[in-house]
Formats: structure tokens, C-alpha cells, sequence
């Protein structure tokens, strides 16, 4: 089935109308298997540590495939997460078909609303508390987030400055394979920047 979805990165709420707090929420983990497919994601999503979900996704744009489906436990999917490449955590909040996204450690401050659309051209409007918002479909998916979290874990370095301060284009992945003794550590190291 294809998801078709709008995403938003928040930068201001309104002053004239408050964010609702009463709105349900849920605290979700969310991990990714590192996939030699570009476009391609395969996620685990544990809610509220009652449910579990792994989904693949592919393609870009506002309209991807999908494919969802529940883990018959919730401990598989607790261990698939434990397994998984990069991995991130959030409360959601529902409002009606938005889901508003506050994220967690290291990615604290990062706010995101999305919208499922029920067809591409579909017509919306941002809910009234959120006053500036910047498109990021394509450009900041939640899975460039969890690798942007493996990336500053324990660092102690906001990702803020990251998101707000760089263009929103697709996150390159640099492979370097090679032998035992090749030369890939030394490679790794040039490639860091210098503190």
C-alpha cells in the first residue's frame, strides 16, 4: 500500500494559540536496519512498550510504498530494535490526521508535523498553533534523523544546529570496503574533521 505524506519541520508555534496539551500522545522508539539499497528503509517502531511494528518503505517523494506489519510479540520487536543500525526516540502527539513529533536526546528540539494525505494533490491546512514551518518530505525523513542521532550520541553536541543550519538535501553514505590491512581506518580518519 502507498503512504502518501506531507512532512514539516517546525520552526515557531503561535503565541495566539497555544500547542494543545490535552492532544493523546504516545512515546515511540524507532530503529532502522542500515540497508545497502538506496531509498530504502526497513524500521522497527515500538509504541508506548505495548505494540510492536516493522515497516519497509521505498522511493521518494510525498507518495512511497509501504508495507506495515505488527510483531506478534512485543519482545521480538524490543530485541529487533536492540539490533538495529540507528535509532531514535520521540512523543507523538495526534490531532486528527496530524502527528506532531517532539524528539528526544540528542535530537532534543526537533519538532516535526506530518499529515497523510488521501492523494497527492490533496488540500491542507497547518493546524493554527504551529505559525512557521518548513517543508522537509524528501529532505528529512525520520530515518536521516536516527542516523543524524547514532552520529551525536554521547557527544553532547545539539543536532539543532545541524537541521536549522544546513540546506535540506538527501544524507549521502560513503562505503569504504576493502581487506584486512587496506587502509579503511586510515581513510576513516583522514575523513574526520579535526577538533
Amino acid at each position: 500500500m502507498d503512504e502518501i505524506e506531507r512532512r514539516f519541520l517546525v520552526e515557531k508555534f503561535s503565541t495566539k494559540f497555544p500547542f494543545p496539551l490535552d492532544l493523546p500522545k504516545f512515546h515511540i522508539r524507532q530503529g532502522y536496519f542500515e540497508l545497502p539499497i538506496v531509498d530504502s528503509s526497513f524500521r522497527v517502531r515500538i509504541i508506548d512498550n505495548r505494540e510492536a511494528i516493522l515497516c519497509i518503505k521505498s522511493g521518494k517523494g510525498i507518495r512511497r510504498p509501504e508495507t506495515e506489519s505488527k510483531t506478534e510479540t512485543v519482545d521480538f520487536g524490543k530485541k529487533a530494535f536492540g539490533l538495529c543500525s540507528h535509532r531514535l526516540e520521540k512523543v507523538r502527539h495526534k490531532d486528527g490526521r496530524w502527528e506532531i513529533d517532539f524528539f528526544s536526546r540528542p535530537l532534543d528540539g526537533i519538532i516535526v508535523a506530518e499529515i497523510e494525505l488521501r492523494s497527492v494533490d490533496e488540500k491542507f491546512e497547518m493546524p493554527k498553533y504551529i505559525e512557521e514551518a518548513i517543508e522537509v518530505t524528501d529532505s528529512l525523513t525520520s530515518h536521516h534523523l536516527a542516523r543524524l542521532a547514532s552520529e551525536l550520541e554521547g557527544s553532547g553536541i545539539s543536532a539543532l544546529p545541524f537541521v536549522f543550519g544546513y540546506s535540506f538535501t538527501s544524507i549521502p553514505r560513503i562505503v569504504i570496503t576493502g581487506g584486512p590491512c587496506s587502509g579503511k581506518s586510515t581513510i576513516m580518519d583522514l575523513m574526520r574533521p579535526m577538533n
